[in-house]
């Protein structure tokens, strides 16, 4: 067992706290006073001391603490490219242009980012500027057009600008592939170039907003030789919806048209929709 010490009874406690106490204040009263006065002196200079003291370390650190630089782009990624970009007349005073983007980066998209297009006379001055936002998954390489740009001179050559880029590593949890059927082209009634299609979905989700950028190429499908775009809201699982894009000019030598939906999958641009109910017997 351990062994307890014993506590002293407690007048025993007390006799020797007095005696204590006493063996203090003789030895105090035999001490000089200016002893005294230096202590006092001491406990009276200890307070602002110790403030201004405190004050001067809390400085002294603070200044000497790096603080950590905000990394705005956590992603080291390869700057967007710029494949090509044109410009095409359409009539006088109105052009089109286009420009082709790619991300060269396997795993980062740019879930948003901002472009700007100016045109420029051939003296060098600009004579139009257009810009929007868009984005681009990653590896993927994506048209954006300009079906209708007014211009009082024509532009000579045109120059493209993408900035604001804002990169993630996130993966869309769904990528709908629409279905383009039926696609046709060829001179309306009124004597306007047409395109036309049908574009399904396929999926089990209404897809809220879609967008369609149409390009129209030469006889050799090498080179763009018009551009259009158009767009639309609610398409429905299972639904075909018709278009048809329309040019104010004829084109008697052209070969395919190609037509891209776009919808944007870093937005909330779906809804899942419930199947309907089974018919009562």
């Amino acid at each position: 067992m351990p062994k307890i010490p014993k506590i002293p009874p407690k007048e025993e406690l007390e006799f020797k706290e007095k005696e204590f106490m006493l063996s203090v204040y003789e030895n105090f009263g035999k001490s000089k006073k200016i002893w005294f006065w230096i202590l006092l002196a001491a406990l009276v200079a200890w307070i602002p001391g110790q403030i201004l003291l405190e004050k001067n370390l809390t400085s002294s650190f603070i200044a000497k603490i790096s603080v950590p630089r905000v990394i705005l782009n956590p992603y080291i990624a390869r700057d967007l490219e710029i494949i090509q970009s044109e410009i095409i007349p359409v009539k006088s005073g109105i052009y089109s242009a286009y420009l082709q983007v790619l991300n060269p980066n396997p795993e980062i998209s740019a879930r948003n980012f901002s472009y700007e297009l100016s045109m420029f006379a051939s003296g060098g001055e600009i004579l139009k500027k257009v810009s929007g936002e868009s984005f681009i998954l990653a590896g993927q390489s994506k048209f954006i057009v300009f079906p209708n740009i007014s211009s009082d001179a024509p532009p000579a050559s045109v120059k493209a600008n993408l900035k604001n880029i804002k990169w993630t590593k996130y993966a869309p949890p769904i990528n709908p592939v629409l279905e383009v059927l039926q696609v046709k082209s060829g001179v309306a009634a009124e004597g306007n170039f047409f395109v036309e299609s049908l574009v399904r979905n396929p999926e089990s989700y209404l897809i809220k907003r879609v967008e369609l950028a149409v390009l129209l190429f030469d006889k050799q499908n090498k080179n763009i030789i018009a551009v259009n775009s158009t767009k639309f809201n609610d398409l429905m699982p299972g639904e075909s919806r018709y278009f048809r894009v329309l040019w104010p000019n004829k084109f008697s030598d052209f070969g395919n048209a190609e037509i891209i939906p776009v919808m944007n999958l870093f937005e909330e641009n779906f809804e899942l929709q419930k199947a309907p109910p089974l018919p009562s017997r």
